[in-house]
Protein backbone atom coordinates (compact mmCIF):
# COMPACT_ATOMS: atom_id res chain seq x y z
CA UNK A 1 0.00 0.00 0.00
CA UNK A 2 2.99 2.55 0.77
CA UNK A 3 4.56 1.79 -2.61
CA UNK A 4 1.39 2.44 -4.36
CA UNK A 5 0.19 5.42 -2.42
CA UNK A 6 3.99 6.48 -3.31
CA UNK A 7 3.60 6.04 -7.19
CA UNK A 8 0.45 7.78 -7.24
CA UNK A 9 1.86 10.81 -5.55
CA UNK A 10 4.67 10.99 -8.56
CA UNK A 11 2.56 10.20 -11.26
CA UNK A 12 0.45 13.44 -9.91
CA UNK A 13 3.59 15.27 -9.40
CA UNK A 14 4.90 15.12 -13.08
CA UNK A 15 1.94 13.41 -15.17
CA UNK A 16 4.13 14.41 -18.68
CA UNK A 17 7.32 11.74 -17.21
CA UNK A 18 7.85 9.14 -20.19
CA UNK A 19 9.26 5.88 -18.43
CA UNK A 20 11.73 3.68 -20.69
CA UNK A 21 11.18 0.60 -21.97
CA UNK A 22 11.29 -2.60 -20.00
CA UNK A 23 13.92 -4.76 -21.04
CA UNK A 24 14.16 -8.72 -19.82
CA UNK A 25 17.07 -10.09 -18.23
CA UNK A 26 19.75 -11.61 -20.93
CA UNK A 27 18.93 -15.20 -19.29
CA UNK A 28 15.40 -15.09 -18.62
CA UNK A 29 14.51 -16.78 -22.37
CA UNK A 30 16.94 -19.29 -21.76
CA UNK A 31 15.84 -20.04 -18.32
CA UNK A 32 12.35 -20.05 -19.73
CA UNK A 33 13.10 -22.16 -22.68
CA UNK A 34 15.30 -24.67 -20.76
CA UNK A 35 12.68 -25.16 -18.17
CA UNK A 36 10.36 -28.29 -18.60
CA UNK A 37 6.92 -28.26 -19.19
CA UNK A 38 6.13 -31.02 -16.88
CA UNK A 39 7.02 -27.75 -13.80
CA UNK A 40 4.56 -25.89 -12.52
CA UNK A 41 4.01 -22.31 -13.45
CA UNK A 42 4.70 -21.37 -9.48
CA UNK A 43 8.01 -20.17 -9.72
CA UNK A 44 8.08 -18.04 -12.97
CA UNK A 45 4.77 -15.78 -11.56
CA UNK A 46 7.57 -15.58 -8.38
CA UNK A 47 10.17 -14.26 -9.93
CA UNK A 48 7.97 -11.53 -12.44
CA UNK A 49 6.57 -10.34 -9.23
CA UNK A 50 10.03 -9.92 -7.75
CA UNK A 51 11.28 -8.43 -10.92
CA UNK A 52 8.02 -6.19 -11.46
CA UNK A 53 8.65 -5.08 -8.15
CA UNK A 54 12.24 -4.31 -7.87
CA UNK A 55 11.73 -2.14 -11.00
CA UNK A 56 8.99 -0.12 -9.28
CA UNK A 57 11.02 0.05 -6.61
CA UNK A 58 14.11 1.68 -8.43
CA UNK A 59 11.00 3.83 -10.77
CA UNK A 60 9.92 5.14 -7.11
CA UNK A 61 13.73 6.02 -6.16
CA UNK A 62 14.27 7.56 -9.61
CA UNK A 63 11.30 9.65 -9.62
CA UNK A 64 12.19 10.77 -5.64
CA UNK A 65 15.63 11.86 -6.54
CA UNK A 66 14.78 13.96 -9.59
CA UNK A 67 12.04 15.76 -7.31
CA UNK A 68 14.99 16.18 -5.16
CA UNK A 69 16.97 17.61 -7.98
CA UNK A 70 14.43 19.54 -9.17
CA UNK A 71 13.80 20.82 -5.80
CA UNK A 72 17.61 21.69 -5.53
CA UNK A 73 17.52 23.29 -9.10
CA UNK A 74 14.78 26.02 -7.82
CA UNK A 75 17.10 26.43 -4.80
CA UNK A 76 19.96 27.19 -7.27
CA UNK A 77 17.50 29.42 -9.13
CA UNK A 78 16.57 31.89 -6.36
CA UNK A 79 19.96 31.82 -5.31
CA UNK A 80 20.86 32.95 -8.79
CA UNK A 81 17.66 35.93 -8.97
CA UNK A 82 19.05 37.18 -5.84
CA UNK A 83 22.25 37.68 -6.77
CA UNK A 84 21.19 39.44 -10.45
CA UNK A 85 18.91 42.19 -8.16
CA UNK A 86 21.55 42.59 -5.97
CA UNK A 87 24.39 43.26 -8.78
CA UNK A 88 21.65 45.36 -10.26
CA UNK A 89 21.48 47.48 -6.99
CA UNK A 90 25.11 47.64 -6.82
CA UNK A 91 25.23 48.82 -10.49
CA UNK A 92 22.08 51.53 -9.93
CA UNK A 93 24.69 52.56 -6.68
CA UNK A 94 27.88 52.94 -8.69
CA UNK A 95 26.32 55.14 -11.73
CA UNK A 96 24.81 57.27 -8.81
CA UNK A 97 28.82 57.87 -7.50
CA UNK A 98 29.91 58.21 -11.11
CA UNK A 99 27.17 60.84 -11.29
CA UNK A 100 28.27 62.75 -8.18
CA UNK A 101 31.97 62.55 -9.25
CA UNK A 102 31.11 64.27 -12.39
CA UNK A 103 29.10 67.01 -10.46
CA UNK A 104 31.86 67.08 -8.13
CA UNK A 105 34.04 67.51 -11.10
CA UNK A 106 31.76 70.28 -12.90
CA UNK A 107 31.80 72.24 -9.06
CA UNK A 108 35.74 72.33 -8.54
CA UNK A 109 35.75 73.83 -12.16
CA UNK A 110 33.24 76.64 -12.21
CA UNK A 111 35.40 77.39 -8.27
CA UNK A 112 38.35 77.37 -10.06
CA UNK A 113 37.34 79.75 -12.88
CA UNK A 114 35.34 81.95 -9.74
CA UNK A 115 39.20 82.05 -8.12
CA UNK A 116 41.12 82.99 -11.34
CA UNK A 117 38.47 86.21 -11.56
CA UNK A 118 39.04 87.48 -8.57
CA UNK A 119 42.53 86.82 -8.28
CA UNK A 120 42.65 89.15 -11.55
CA UNK A 121 40.25 91.56 -10.10
CA UNK A 122 42.57 91.95 -6.25
CA UNK A 123 45.42 92.47 -8.21
CA UNK A 124 44.09 94.95 -10.38
CA UNK A 125 42.82 96.73 -7.22
CA UNK A 126 45.80 96.78 -5.68
CA UNK A 127 47.89 97.87 -8.73
CA UNK A 128 45.29 100.77 -8.48
CA UNK A 129 45.84 101.48 -4.65
CA UNK A 130 49.14 101.15 -4.82
CA UNK A 131 49.60 103.64 -7.88
CA UNK A 132 47.18 106.22 -6.50
CA UNK A 133 49.09 105.70 -3.00
CA UNK A 134 52.23 106.62 -4.88
CA UNK A 135 50.62 109.89 -6.34
CA UNK A 136 48.97 111.16 -3.40
CA UNK A 137 52.21 110.96 -1.51
CA UNK A 138 54.19 112.84 -4.36
CA UNK A 139 50.96 115.24 -4.89
CA UNK A 140 51.40 116.22 -0.50
CA UNK A 141 55.35 116.40 -0.47
CA UNK A 142 55.35 118.88 -3.86
CA UNK A 143 52.03 121.31 -2.24
CA UNK A 144 54.45 121.17 1.59
CA UNK A 145 57.43 121.83 -0.47
CA UNK A 146 56.09 124.82 -2.81
CA UNK A 147 53.70 126.38 -1.24
CA UNK A 148 55.47 130.07 -2.08
CA UNK A 149 55.90 129.62 -5.57
CA UNK A 150 52.17 128.82 -7.30
CA UNK A 151 53.75 128.70 -10.90
CA UNK A 152 56.57 126.65 -9.82
CA UNK A 153 54.28 124.64 -8.00
CA UNK A 154 51.97 123.74 -10.95
CA UNK A 155 54.80 123.30 -13.17
CA UNK A 156 56.16 120.68 -10.66
CA UNK A 157 52.59 118.90 -10.25
CA UNK A 158 52.15 118.95 -13.87
CA UNK A 159 55.07 116.93 -13.71
CA UNK A 160 54.48 114.75 -11.22
CA UNK A 161 51.06 114.25 -12.86
CA UNK A 162 53.17 113.26 -16.26
CA UNK A 163 55.33 110.80 -14.26
CA UNK A 164 52.02 109.59 -12.66
CA UNK A 165 50.96 108.93 -16.38
CA UNK A 166 53.90 106.90 -17.56
CA UNK A 167 53.95 104.88 -13.81
CA UNK A 168 50.03 104.18 -15.09
CA UNK A 169 51.19 102.97 -18.75
CA UNK A 170 53.68 100.98 -17.37
CA UNK A 171 50.79 99.69 -15.10
CA UNK A 172 48.70 98.74 -17.46
CA UNK A 173 51.57 97.38 -19.51
CA UNK A 174 52.19 95.03 -16.48
CA UNK A 175 48.57 94.15 -16.12
CA UNK A 176 48.68 93.20 -20.11
CA UNK A 177 51.53 91.05 -19.29
CA UNK A 178 49.68 89.62 -16.31
CA UNK A 179 46.86 89.02 -18.27
CA UNK A 180 48.33 87.60 -21.01
CA UNK A 181 49.74 84.82 -18.62
CA UNK A 182 47.07 84.61 -17.18
CA UNK A 183 45.16 84.07 -20.52
CA UNK A 184 47.90 81.09 -21.25
CA UNK A 185 47.30 79.75 -17.41
CA UNK A 186 43.71 79.33 -18.55
CA UNK A 187 44.51 77.40 -21.55
CA UNK A 188 46.62 75.38 -19.97
CA UNK A 189 44.06 74.36 -17.67
CA UNK A 190 41.53 74.08 -19.91
CA UNK A 191 43.93 72.00 -21.80
CA UNK A 192 44.22 69.68 -18.87
CA UNK A 193 40.77 69.46 -18.34
CA UNK A 194 39.99 68.36 -21.69
CA UNK A 195 42.96 65.91 -21.09
CA UNK A 196 41.33 64.67 -18.01
CA UNK A 197 37.58 64.33 -20.20
CA UNK A 198 39.51 62.67 -22.54
CA UNK A 199 41.01 60.12 -19.72
CA UNK A 200 37.57 59.78 -18.29
CA UNK A 201 36.17 59.31 -22.04
CA UNK A 202 38.38 56.41 -22.70
CA UNK A 203 37.69 54.69 -19.10
CA UNK A 204 34.06 54.94 -19.82
CA UNK A 205 34.94 53.36 -23.30
CA UNK A 206 36.44 50.50 -21.58
CA UNK A 207 33.87 49.85 -18.53
CA UNK A 208 31.48 49.90 -21.66
CA UNK A 209 33.56 46.99 -23.57
CA UNK A 210 33.75 45.11 -20.52
CA UNK A 211 30.14 45.29 -19.26
CA UNK A 212 28.02 47.29 -22.05
CA UNK A 213 24.64 45.90 -20.31
CA UNK A 214 25.64 48.43 -17.57
CA UNK A 215 26.75 51.67 -19.69
CA UNK A 216 23.52 51.36 -22.13
CA UNK A 217 22.05 52.89 -18.59
CA UNK A 218 24.41 55.76 -18.77
CA UNK A 219 24.16 59.34 -19.55
CA UNK A 220 26.05 61.19 -21.89
CA UNK A 221 27.72 64.12 -19.96
CA UNK A 222 26.40 67.18 -20.79
CA UNK A 223 29.75 69.64 -21.60
CA UNK A 224 29.23 73.40 -20.49
CA UNK A 225 30.66 76.02 -22.20
CA UNK A 226 32.56 78.41 -20.45
CA UNK A 227 31.08 81.84 -19.71
CA UNK A 228 33.00 84.72 -20.27
CA UNK A 229 33.45 86.93 -17.82
CA UNK A 230 33.47 90.88 -18.70
CA UNK A 231 36.21 92.98 -16.49
CA UNK A 232 35.56 96.41 -15.64
CA UNK A 233 36.99 99.27 -16.70
CA UNK A 234 38.00 102.40 -15.47
CA UNK A 235 38.98 105.25 -16.88
CA UNK A 236 41.91 107.54 -15.56
CA UNK A 237 41.60 110.21 -13.14
CA UNK A 238 41.08 113.74 -15.27
CA UNK A 239 43.69 116.62 -13.82
CA UNK A 240 41.94 118.43 -11.26
CA UNK A 241 42.36 121.97 -11.57
CA UNK A 242 42.41 122.70 -7.79
CA UNK A 243 45.41 120.75 -5.91
CA UNK A 244 43.65 120.56 -2.60
CA UNK A 245 40.10 118.80 -4.13
CA UNK A 246 42.41 116.64 -6.47
CA UNK A 247 44.15 115.27 -3.19
CA UNK A 248 40.94 115.03 -0.96
CA UNK A 249 39.75 112.79 -3.94
CA UNK A 250 42.41 110.76 -4.08
CA UNK A 251 42.41 109.90 -0.53
CA UNK A 252 38.80 109.58 -0.85
CA UNK A 253 39.13 106.98 -2.99
CA UNK A 254 42.53 105.03 -1.07
CA UNK A 255 40.09 104.40 1.67
CA UNK A 256 37.65 103.39 -0.60
CA UNK A 257 40.09 101.06 -2.08
CA UNK A 258 41.26 100.13 0.74
CA UNK A 259 37.63 98.75 2.01
CA UNK A 260 37.35 97.07 -1.26
CA UNK A 261 40.39 95.21 -0.71
CA UNK A 262 39.33 93.72 2.42
CA UNK A 263 35.71 92.58 1.98
CA UNK A 264 36.94 91.27 -1.29
CA UNK A 265 39.31 89.13 0.84
CA UNK A 266 36.73 88.41 3.34
CA UNK A 267 34.79 87.03 0.50
CA UNK A 268 37.96 85.03 -0.85
CA UNK A 269 38.36 83.33 2.65
CA UNK A 270 34.60 82.47 2.93
CA UNK A 271 34.54 80.79 -0.87
CA UNK A 272 37.58 79.06 0.29
CA UNK A 273 35.99 77.41 3.07
CA UNK A 274 32.83 76.44 1.43
CA UNK A 275 34.73 75.03 -1.75
CA UNK A 276 36.63 72.85 1.19
CA UNK A 277 33.26 71.97 2.93
CA UNK A 278 32.28 70.61 -0.58
CA UNK A 279 34.90 68.77 -1.23
CA UNK A 280 35.11 67.39 2.18
CA UNK A 281 30.94 65.95 1.76
CA UNK A 282 32.19 64.72 -1.39
CA UNK A 283 34.96 62.79 -0.01
CA UNK A 284 32.51 61.39 2.68
CA UNK A 285 29.93 60.32 -0.37
CA UNK A 286 32.90 58.34 -2.22
CA UNK A 287 34.21 56.55 1.09
CA UNK A 288 29.97 55.88 2.30
CA UNK A 289 30.09 53.86 -1.43
CA UNK A 290 33.11 52.45 -1.19
CA UNK A 291 32.01 50.90 1.89
CA UNK A 292 28.51 49.65 0.74
CA UNK A 293 30.43 48.46 -2.06
CA UNK A 294 32.68 46.31 0.40
CA UNK A 295 30.11 45.03 2.05
CA UNK A 296 27.81 43.88 -1.28
CA UNK A 297 31.22 41.78 -2.09
CA UNK A 298 31.57 40.00 1.09
CA UNK A 299 27.79 39.57 0.69
CA UNK A 300 28.41 38.17 -2.88
CA UNK A 301 31.32 35.77 -1.43
CA UNK A 302 29.04 34.59 1.94
CA UNK A 303 26.22 33.50 -1.16
CA UNK A 304 28.80 32.09 -3.46
CA UNK A 305 30.20 29.91 -0.39
CA UNK A 306 26.75 29.03 0.54
CA UNK A 307 26.21 27.86 -3.05
CA UNK A 308 29.27 25.69 -3.45
CA UNK A 309 27.67 24.22 -0.26
CA UNK A 310 24.64 23.44 -2.05
CA UNK A 311 26.59 22.10 -5.34
CA UNK A 312 28.64 19.50 -3.02
CA UNK A 313 25.62 18.23 -1.08
CA UNK A 314 23.90 18.04 -4.54
CA UNK A 315 27.17 16.16 -5.69
CA UNK A 316 26.68 13.84 -3.29
CA UNK A 317 23.32 12.80 -3.14
CA UNK A 318 23.82 12.40 -7.41
CA UNK A 319 26.90 10.32 -6.53
CA UNK A 320 25.06 8.07 -3.97
CA UNK A 321 21.95 7.44 -6.40
CA UNK A 322 24.14 6.95 -9.32
CA UNK A 323 26.16 3.98 -7.07
CA UNK A 324 22.48 3.01 -6.65
CA UNK A 325 21.23 3.38 -9.94
CA UNK A 326 24.35 1.35 -11.44
CA UNK A 327 23.99 -1.59 -8.79
CA UNK A 328 20.51 -2.13 -9.72
CA UNK A 329 20.88 -1.38 -13.08
CA UNK A 330 23.40 -4.05 -13.07
CA UNK A 331 21.64 -6.52 -10.90
CA UNK A 332 18.63 -6.39 -13.49
CA UNK A 333 20.06 -5.81 -16.94
CA UNK A 334 19.20 -2.05 -18.21
CA UNK A 335 22.32 -0.80 -20.07
CA UNK A 336 20.17 1.53 -22.04
CA UNK A 337 18.86 3.46 -18.85
CA UNK A 338 22.66 3.25 -17.43
CA UNK A 339 23.65 5.15 -20.76
CA UNK A 340 20.66 7.53 -20.26
CA UNK A 341 21.61 8.35 -16.61
CA UNK A 342 25.41 8.76 -17.93
CA UNK A 343 23.86 11.64 -20.53
CA UNK A 344 22.44 13.41 -17.75
CA UNK A 345 24.67 13.42 -15.06
CA UNK A 346 27.06 15.07 -18.63
CA UNK A 347 24.47 17.65 -18.92
CA UNK A 348 24.23 18.79 -15.40
CA UNK A 349 27.59 18.75 -14.68
CA UNK A 350 27.91 21.13 -17.97
CA UNK A 351 25.40 23.53 -16.70
CA UNK A 352 26.81 23.52 -13.08
CA UNK A 353 30.32 24.33 -14.49
CA UNK A 354 28.20 27.05 -17.36
CA UNK A 355 26.68 29.01 -14.00
CA UNK A 356 30.05 28.54 -11.75
CA UNK A 357 31.92 30.54 -15.34
CA UNK A 358 28.95 33.65 -15.19
CA UNK A 359 29.52 34.08 -10.82
CA UNK A 360 33.48 34.26 -11.33
CA UNK A 361 32.79 36.22 -14.43
CA UNK A 362 30.52 38.98 -12.32
CA UNK A 363 32.53 38.55 -9.09
CA UNK A 364 35.52 39.86 -11.37
CA UNK A 365 34.15 42.86 -13.30
CA UNK A 366 32.71 44.22 -9.55
CA UNK A 367 36.39 43.67 -8.48
CA UNK A 368 37.25 45.70 -11.09
CA UNK A 369 34.67 48.56 -10.97
CA UNK A 370 35.29 48.94 -7.15
CA UNK A 371 39.04 49.57 -8.15
CA UNK A 372 38.38 51.64 -11.12
CA UNK A 373 36.23 54.00 -7.96
CA UNK A 374 39.06 53.94 -5.64
CA UNK A 375 41.11 54.83 -7.87
CA UNK A 376 39.40 58.05 -8.95
CA UNK A 377 38.62 58.79 -5.53
CA UNK A 378 42.82 59.21 -4.92
CA UNK A 379 43.19 61.29 -8.09
CA UNK A 380 40.41 63.39 -6.46
CA UNK A 381 42.31 63.68 -3.30
CA UNK A 382 45.68 64.50 -5.42
CA UNK A 383 43.20 67.33 -6.80
CA UNK A 384 42.14 68.54 -3.50
CA UNK A 385 46.08 68.49 -2.30
CA UNK A 386 46.45 70.65 -5.14
CA UNK A 387 44.35 72.85 -4.91
CA UNK A 388 45.17 73.54 -0.79
CA UNK A 389 48.58 74.74 -2.27
CA UNK A 390 47.39 76.77 -4.91
CA UNK A 391 45.19 78.76 -1.94
CA UNK A 392 47.69 78.77 0.17
CA UNK A 393 50.37 80.20 -2.65
CA UNK A 394 47.56 82.83 -3.50
CA UNK A 395 46.84 83.67 -0.13
CA UNK A 396 50.26 84.28 0.57
CA UNK A 397 50.54 86.88 -2.43
CA UNK A 398 47.69 88.45 -0.93
CA UNK A 399 48.82 89.00 2.17
CA UNK A 400 52.23 90.39 0.62
CA UNK A 401 50.39 92.45 -1.85
CA UNK A 402 48.49 94.38 1.11
CA UNK A 403 51.11 94.76 3.25
CA UNK A 404 53.51 96.41 0.15
CA UNK A 405 50.16 98.33 -0.30
CA UNK A 406 49.43 99.54 3.29
CA UNK A 407 52.99 100.26 4.03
Amino acid sequence: MTTNSNKKSTQKSQPNRIDVAHVAPPGAASRSAATPRSLPPAPVTTISVEFSNADESLRNQAEQLSLHLSEQQRRVDRREASLIGRASEMENELRAARLQVQHQQRSVEDYEKQLAEQQSELKRRLAEVATLQVSAEQDHKSHNEQIEDRETQLQRREAALREREQQVEMTDRRLAHREAQLDLERKRSERQVAHQRQLHATQVEADRQQRERLLRQLDRRNQRSIEAVTVHEHTLLNRLNELDERAADIDRRLRLGLRELARKADDHQQAIRIAEERQQQGENQLDTRRAAVSAMRESLAREQREQREILRETLDLRMAAEILFRQVAKKNGMPETVGQWGQLRARLAQMRDRELAEQHQQRSQIIEVARRLSQRQKEMRQYRDQMLRWRKETMLAFDLQAQNATA
